[in-house]
């Protein structure tokens, strides 16, 4: 489970509760959140990766959960779009236990892909070169095209 709470107009302590203290987690710039969470759950898969001879990892139930904790929180605060999709992207591609893609979930991340865009203003025409390459714009844009082909 993930707790939010405001600290400020701009912080809010995101705490997933397995792993480390707040993520301080901000509303205002979305790729810091991002960072952060897809450290978390980097370290979780990791954390019994080759550990074991079975071929699921035993916390991937929980990234999964976390990550759907994040998602129910994106609606409110968009700067957590961007975490979610990659997080999506990278830890719930699959349909649990299979080697079948997870449609719901590649759709999920790619909408969401969407959103980091807009919530980021990649989707401004008149954004200048150097914002659009710190707002990695360039990544967001080739991530967004390529969730939505997976789709078909």
């Amino acid at each position: 489970a993930v707790a939010v709470l405001a600290e400020g107009p701009r912080l809010a302590a995101g705490q997933v509760t397995w792993g480390p203290g707040p993520l301080n987690i901000v509303e205002d710039n979305d790729i810091p959140n991002q960072q952060k969470l897809h450290d978390v759950l980097r370290k979780a898969f990791f954390t019994d990766y080759g550990s074991n001879t079975r071929k699921q990892h035993a916390l991937l139930p929980y990234i999964k959960a976390e990550i759907q904790e994040f998602r129910e929180k994106a609606n409110a605060m968009p700067s957590l779009a961007l975490a979610v999709s990659m997080g999506r992207y990278h830890f719930a591609w699959y349909k649990e236990g299979t080697a079948d893609m997870d449609v719901e979930s590649v759709e999920d991340a790619a909408n969401l892909m969407y959103a980091s865009i807009q919530f980021s203003g990649c989707n401004r025409p008149d954004m200048p070169t150097e914002l659009f390459f710190a707002r990695m714009c360039n990544a967001r844009w080739p991530y967004a095209v390529m969730l939505y082909c997976e789709l078909g």
